[in-house]
Formats: structure tokens, C-alpha cells, sequence
């Protein structure tokens, strides 16, 4: 299930303005500072990092956690 609060952004798109305002969204349940985290997972250093890998997270459902994803290129949007 992808969550619908935070909006996702094309692969290739590089626009650091519309980042930040999307992001707003996603503020509300995540931080960008590493290991603070909130409702959600802290987004800090997500790039190459496994889903529902964050040792300082514990809240992970199982099937984020055994879903395989590495936030990548291939794999830029959330999943809740």
C-alpha cells in the first residue's frame, strides 16, 4: 500500500523548490535528521538504505521489512 499523504516526485526530476513543498506533507510524520525519528521513520540518509531497515526505528510492519525495496532510484516512492 503506498501512502497517499506524501506526493511523489517524477525519477530524473531535479527541482529542489518543488522537493521542499512536497515534502511538507511528509513532515508531519518524518524528520530529515538522522535517527529522530516520529510517527515515521527519520528520512535522513535514506538513499541505498534497505526499507524497514533503521535500527532506531522499531515500528516497521513486517511486510515493509521483508519487502526487499532499496530506496533507490528504482524505488523513489514511500510505502506505508
Amino acid at each position: 500500500m503506498r501512502s497517499s499523504r506524501c506526493s511523489r516526485a517524477r525519477p530524473g526530476e531535479a527541482d529542489a523548490t518543488r522537493g521542499q513543498h512536497v515534502f511538507t506533507a511528509c513532515a508531519a510524520c518524518h524528520s530529515l535528521e538522522p535517527n529522530r525519528n516520529m510517527t515515521g521513520p527519520s528520512l535522513a540518509e535514506l538513499w541505498n538504505r534497505k526499507a524497514g531497515a533503521l535500527a532506531s526505528f522499531p515500528r516497521y510492519s513486517s511486510a515493509l521489512k521483508s519487502s526487499g525495496v532499496l530506496w533507490n532510484d528504482r524505488h523513489p516512492r514511500p510505502v506505508a
